[in-house]
């Protein structure tokens, strides 16, 4: 209610009524510069975070069904099928070859997430630098820019607060 008084240009028209009438404006957004002119870079990170970590569970779930499972599954151990270890490592003895998998299968999954936290740093490095150029629309002034100061390569003798402090003033 505040935000349809205050930021009228950041506030998309109201959803149907209906039960899950939601989703249909989630899921056709469309443009992403949109829905971060919206929401501001904070809401929209927080989404892309939330998808990110859609994206890694569907890809561990997917080949632990593929393949984890079943090499589970056609282990060693003699445990009943209704029993919970009958799909888990325990099912597999502890010198057998087919341990191969969950060791093969977590080196992937780490590679897979670092790669997908990597991808979306670059996202986030490239729209905020937008956001720090461009600005806040609704902001006083429109710009970031007047309020931040970005300082790289300090000097080590120069990266305390108080030192760094000094040197500006």
């Amino acid at each position: 209610g505040r935000r349809t008084k205050w930021l009228k240009r950041r506030t998309p028209s109201p959803p149907s009524r209906m039960p899950l009438g939601w989703l249909q404006p989630v899921f056709s957004s469309g443009d992403e510069s949109e829905v971060r002119r919206m929401m501001g870079l904070d809401g929209y990170v927080c989404l892309r975070y939330l998808r990110l970590c859609l994206r890694v569970c569907l890809f561990c779930s997917f080949w632990c069904c593929v393949v984890l499972i079943p090499v589970f599954t056609s282990g060693l151990r003699e445990l009943p099928k209704g029993d919970f270890g009958y799909a888990t490592m325990d099912n597999c003895k502890a010198s057998s070859d087919k341990l191969w998998a969950p060791a093969f299968m977590m080196v992937l999954f780490v590679a897979y997430t670092l790669h997908t936290i990597n991808l979306e740093w670059q996202h986030f490095l490239e729209w905020r630098g937008e956001f720090l150029a461009d600005g806040d629309p609704d902001a006083m002034g429109g710009h970031q820019l007047a309020y931040s100061c970005r300082v790289e390569s300090i000097p080590r003798e120069l990266r305390s607060d108080l030192a760094l402090f000094s040197h500006f003033e």
